[in-house]
């Protein structure tokens, strides 16, 4: 079975979301950060935005990111649903925290809800370019 991603880009629209992933096994964690280039490698996503979205790496799910923070990202839902695979960049790294200890953080990077996918639906009305003027938004102003 041929599997089509659908590229998520995470630049280009400001400062990322950063979607924490649940439920890492430590030693994948370490696995993938030892092969991580400059912390971040592809991930795919799946399942439903309601429930929370599985996040996959080279076909093994690596975690969970929780409905609290997926419910917001439905629009991942219809590319889901047209049959493609959602890829996104993770990041992948060690924090210390106030204490100085490591902290494993897996992280996905989306842009704002609403800018993973583009919204270009066709109009109801069949038209194409010799109709300018008549589009389906109405006639030129004048005309």
């Amino acid at each position: 079975m041929t599997v089509t991603n659908y590229v998520v880009p995470h630049r280009g629209f400001g400062e990322p979301r950063r979607l924490t992933v649940d439920a890492v096994n430590p030693e994948m964690f370490l696995q993938l950060f030892s092969s991580a280039e400059n912390s971040h490698l592809p991930v795919t996503l799946c399942g439903h935005s309601s429930s929370g979205f599985r996040v996959r790496h080279g076909g093994e799910i690596v975690g969970v990111i929780p409905a609290s923070q997926s419910a917001a990202y439905a629009e991942l839902d219809s590319i889901i649903g047209a049959g493609l695979t959602p890829q996104a960049t993770a990041e992948i790294a060690l924090r210390e925290d106030a204490a100085e200890e490591s902290i494993p953080v897996f992280e996905v990077l989306l842009p704002e809800p609403g800018l993973c996918v583009p919204f270009n639906i066709p109009p109801a009305q069949r038209w194409g370019p010799g109709q300018v003027g008549r589009g389906p938004w109405g006639s030129r102003p004048g005309s």
